[in-house]
């Protein structure tokens, strides 16, 4: 039996208890879970940040993001987790991510874990390295050592061949003129020195 002295303290002690058995069940509440997932589980998997469902609402849209990791691929699907303190909801698929129909008192927040699989396209793999080629001259018309006159000669020597005599007359006087003017000029150069 209890004296009436340690039944008052008990009895002062009994807000704390049930205090702390409550904080207890809300820690220990989300364990009534439902699993659903769309897509393919093979891939990178990536475990995004938990999501909470506020009390009070009973239907939920959760639309599945794609992570970062995931930007030189493509998300294959997912596996979502959604747990409630008193009841398990009931979940359905989308291709986005899924709807949530939360059953029970709805007195505490729902907590959804998701993990997003994301594939990688393949690489062809990297082609062998050819070795460097040999260092070949240059053959290239524009590098001459000839003077610019004597190539111009010999080119319309060459394109004479093809044409009329007529033609050929002209080039070869055209050509003589060009050096008796030059003749013609230093000897008036010379003339001018000896004066």
């Amino acid at each position: 039996m209890l004296r009436p002295a340690a039944a008052c303290a008990w009895l002062s002690a009994l807000p704390a208890l049930l205090v702390l058995a409550r904080l207890g069940a809300l820690v220990r509440a989300q364990d009534a879970c439902a699993y659903v997932h769309s897509g393919s589980q093979r891939g990178v998997p990536y475990h995004l940040a938990v999501t909470y469902l506020f009390p009070g609402l009973a239907d939920w849209s959760i639309m599945v993001p794609r992570p970062p990791e995931c930007a030189g691929g493509f998300v294959a699907g997912y596996v979502a987790r959604v747990c409630d303190h008193d009841a398990a909801p009931r979940l359905r698929a989308t291709p986005q991510g899924a709807l949530v129909q939360r059953a029970g008192w709805l007195r505490g927040p729902a907590a959804v874990y998701c993990t997003v699989f994301c594939a990688f396209p393949r690489l062809p793999p990297r082609l062998p390295e050819l070795p460097a080629l040999p260092a070949v001259p240059s053959r290239s018309k524009h590098v001459t050592t000839e003077p610019a006159a004597a190539t111009t000669f010999a080119k319309a020597l060459l394109s004479t061949e093809e044409h009329s005599s007529e033609a050929k007359s002209t080039i070869v006087a055209t050509l003589s003129s060009t050096s008796s003017s030059s003749s013609e000029e230093e000897e008036s150069a010379e003339e001018s020195i000896q004066r």
